[in-house]
């Protein structure tokens, strides 16, 4: 991940990020969609989603797109000041470090992983009723949109402020 990262002063902005791949091995697979919200630390929604489909191995087209969805962040925060958040924020990473470097760059080294909440969710409070069912793949704003609803869920059930 190159320079060792530094602990952001604030940390406010959430990115949000889920990407759709043709397999699962970022070393032999393609990057064929990818799909960004941003939220502020309360889980809403402070920027336009945003959207990409592109053509697999088309490097030309992942510049392209990696400049576009830049421009897009440095609106609403600062280069690593935001985790990346997701559903599978380490399979995100690394497509991201293989075709997306400066996007990979741009995140915070840690991740906000949806999957490990609801998974620490279900072991810690069986009885807790679950969230609405997963978005099915290929939706990938769906995706992201109900992996912020559970989270908010999460927040008012499970993480109770004392």
């Amino acid at each position: 991940m190159g320079e060792k990262a530094k602990k952001p002063k604030e940390l406010k902005q959430l990115i949000w990020l889920e990407v759709t791949t043709t397999g699962p091995h970022s070393d032999t697979d393609h990057l064929t969609g990818i799909a960004i919200i941003v939220t502020d630390p309360q889980l809403n929604v402070i920027a336009e989603e945003k959207q990409w489909y592109f053509i697999p191995g088309n490097t030309a087209q992942y510049k392209k797109v990696e400049e576009e969805i830049l421009t897009f962040l440095r609106q609403h925060t600062k280069k690593r000041h935001s985790p990346l958040c997701g559903n599978q924020p380490c399979v995100a990473r690394r497509f991201l470090y293989r075709h997306m470097p400066a996007l990979e760059q741009f995140f915070y080294y840690r991740h906000l992983e949806m999957f490990t909440v609801r998974d620490l969710a279900t072991r810690w409070a069986p009885r807790l009723s679950p969230p609405v069912p997963m978005a099915p793949n290929g939706a990938l704003l769906s995706q992201l949109r109900q992996a912020i609803t559970d989270l908010k869920y999460y927040q008012q059930h499970l993480f109770i402020s004392v």
